[in-house]
């Protein structure tokens, strides 16, 4: 099966993303985060948002000029 690269690059950031916002929730019940940790998570929720906001929309067509990543094929 082949799959958009954009999606999987996107995916893989996503999960990255929701798996550090998770873990500063853990850092925040023992202590208060730094202002580079507190940053990096809102940096991370805005990608978490804006991912979610491009799925709802149908953003990433395949026809796409800007598309420069190849298909691949996921076995």
């Amino acid at each position: 099966m082949k799959r958009d690269g954009r999606k999987l690059w996107l995916g893989e950031c996503f999960v990255n993303s929701a798996k550090l916002l998770a873990n500063s929730e853990k850092i925040e019940e023992r202590r208060e985060l730094t202002s580079r940790e507190a940053y990096i998570k809102q940096v991370a929720a805005a990608f978490c948002y804006l991912y979610h906001k491009i799925e709802d929309e149908g953003l990433l067509r395949p026809d796409d000029e800007d598309n420069f990543f190849i298909n691949e094929t996921i076995h």
